[in-house]
């Protein structure tokens, strides 16, 4: 569980970083979709780096079932910050955070 959990914050962190440099430096210049567009490989790095550090730093589970539950952690826990966020701060409904 703690290996799900770091990997959540790291990638987190990330996300936070490369959003606010998203949103007042690129989004002005270059709008939003373009901007969202531009960050992505840099989040997808950011993943796989997260990723890489994590097996590097800590001893990997022996059976798949306890990878799925590191793995499946992290997506929970997104998702959560996602919805909460997005409907509790930004008053969108359900449906339109699933959809954008």
């Amino acid at each position: 569980m703690k290996l799900g959990v770091v990997y959540f914050l790291l990638v987190l962190g990330a996300g936070f970083i490369l959003g606010t440099v998203r949103v007042l430096l690129m989004v002005p210049s270059v709008g939003d979709r373009a901007a969202e567009l531009l960050e992505m490989p840099l989040m997808v790095l950011a993943t796989v780096l997260a990723a890489w550090w994590i097996t590097q730093r800590f001893p990997e589970p022996s059976d798949n079932a306890r990878r799925l539950v590191i793995g499946g952690i992290p997506l929970s826990l997104m998702l959560t910050v996602e919805l909460t966020v997005d409907i509790g701060l930004r008053g969108m409904t359900t449906a339109d955070v699933i959809l954008n």
